[in-house]
């Protein structure tokens, strides 16, 4: 079966968002005493878009139903990110957009009929 549009468009944005992540934890670092869980922060949130990249691949284990789960634990990471000051305010946003656009692939008919499809 071949991959829809929109499971690339996901694959894209979540590969995007994570390098988007990188980007930023370089270009932003600043030595300090909080160093640590600014990188962190930014870490965290490549992981995860990376994670969800992964997802829309054709060998993804995880369904729907995780996807869209994890979709909403990266937007609610990126705002708990925003409101505590942990990363910059145009990169928090940023990363809100891509989950955004992220979710709004997810809804698509054609992703859900795309992941929830049988294996071998």
């Amino acid at each position: 079966m071949k991959a829809p549009r929109s499971a690339a468009a996901g694959v894209v944005l979540g590969l995007l968002g994570g390098i988007l992540s990188f980007a930023f934890m370089a270009f932003l670092f600043e030595a300090g005493t909080d160093a640590v869980s600014e990188v962190g922060s930014y870490m965290l949130l490549a992981v995860l878009f990376f994670a969800i990249a992964g997802a829309f691949t054709a060998n993804s284990q995880w369904s729907w139903d995780m996807l869209l789960f994890m979709s909403f634990l990266t937007a609610t990471i990126s705002v708990v990110f925003l409101v505590v000051e942990a990363v910059d305010l145009y990169a928090g946003v940023i990363a809100l957009v891509m989950v955004a656009s992220i979710i709004a692939v997810l809804l698509s008919p054609s992703s859900r009929i795309w992941l929830d499809r049988p294996r071998i």
